[in-house]
């Protein structure tokens, strides 16, 4: 791995991505963006279509991630404050 102007090692392709995703992610106007992108999409009559059929599915596979976490909280708060 190349050493950059101070000597250190120069950052691997994984922390570089971590790094550029996190500052576009944090820029409000690309947040923007994008969200408008997915709204377009999923305006489309084959995706409200398929987001009718599966509904139901979502939504459970929806609750037992938040029921999940909401327990995974509840349990971490109330060891730690032991």
């Amino acid at each position: 791995m190349d050493a950059g102007a101070d000597g250190a090692p120069a950052p691997g392709y994984a922390q570089l991505y971590v790094r550029g995703a996190a500052m576009h992610l944090t820029n409000p106007k690309a947040v923007v963006v994008w969200l408008s992108v997915v709204s377009l999409a999923f305006s489309t009559a084959p995706a409200r279509r398929a987001y009718r059929a599966g509904e139901r599915g979502i939504h459970a596979l929806l609750a037992g991630v938040f029921g999940y976490a909401g327990l995974r909280m509840l349990l971490f708060t109330s060891i730690n404050t032991r």
